[in-house]
């Protein structure tokens, strides 16, 4: 009896050591992803960037990995290699909407408002409802100083997402340039009331004279 008894209770030993090493190894295994991912002091966008140049690498050539690098990229401002993915992605699906719109986006940003225009324009066209670049264009006509189309297109915007603050407010900021007064009050007013910490359309209020 003895003997069993001795035996038993090394085989419990032996059962619990197993158990602490494996408990330990997951508990390791666990700290360092949370700390590797806690201290990597690369940003977002960088690890973005890694993961899907070795996809592309590895030759897995697909749109998906093509819009995801080029966003990442444009995030850090390297806007010629983010139009270099996205003109990738469209060799690939020349009526993809996504690709066309942030290749907008891009050129957007780099103040290259024809080309922009051309790809929002081509996004409306491939799917009409896909209302979003209607208030970049809105944006750029603006900027261009064509009023008539920023006011179609944010009003067409803003048919569909009628609580847009700054929708509301550039498009008081297009008919004050116009001259109408009353409509753009009218807008910013609207713009406070989505959002009341709006401090361009207090001031354009102001500007007005209309602030009540």
């Amino acid at each position: 009896m003895l003997l069993e008894r001795s035996i038993s209770l090394k085989q419990a030993v032996v059962a619990l050591a197993v158990t602490i090493v494996i408990l330990l190894t997951a508990l390791l295994s666990v700290g360092y992803s949370y700390f590797w991912n806690k201290y990597d002091s690369r940003t977002v966008p960088e690890r973005e960037m890694q993961k899907y140049s070795l996809e592309l690498k590895n030759g897995d050539k697909n749109v998906a990995a093509y819009l995801n690098l080029g966003w990442a990229e444009a995030q850090q401002g390297m806007y010629d290699k983010a139009l270099d993915q996205f003109d990738q992605a469209l060799q690939l699906d020349p009526n993809n909407p996504t690709a066309h719109f942030d290749k907008g986006l891009v050129l957007q940003k780099q103040n290259k408002t024809d080309e922009a225009i051309a790809e929002f324009k081509r996004v409306r066209e491939i799917d009409w409802r896909y209302v979003d670049p209607t208030f970049n264009l809105g944006e750029l006509y603006l900027a261009k100083g064509d009023y008539d189309a920023a006011i179609s297109n944010f009003k067409y915007y803003l048919g569909v997402n009628s609580s847009s603050s700054n929708g509301h407010f550039l498009l008081g900021q297009a008919y004050a340039v116009k001259g109408d007064r009353v409509s753009a009050a009218d807008e910013y007013r609207t713009a406070l009331k989505y959002d009341p910490a709006l401090r361009e359309a207090e001031e354009a209020l102001h500007k007005l004279g209309a602030n009540n």
